[in-house]
């Protein structure tokens, strides 16, 4: 006998966006400043290729799971 669980909510796209605005605004900051400092002779083109995928992979792995955790309360209603 399968047992049904009840439909979990889905947070509304506008909320969703809303974080991640608030997530990757301090990430890409930060990490603007950090690769100036760092290289600072390096064109601004290489200093996204490498910002990117680094900014990217923090938000995924780790700020947006733990900001979904922290506002889930918020996301649902």
């Amino acid at each position: 006998m399968a047992v049904s669980t009840p439909p979990v909510a889905q947070p509304t796209r506008w909320k969703m966006w809303v974080l991640t605005c608030v997530a990757i605004y301090p990430i890409i900051t930060a990490f603007g400043y950090l690769l100036q400092a760092v290289t600072p002779g390096l064109p601004v083109f290489a200093h996204f290729l490498i910002m990117v995928p680094a900014a990217v992979a923090l938000l995924i792995f780790l700020v947006m799971p733990a900001l979904t955790r922290l506002f889930r309360g918020w996301l649902i209603r």
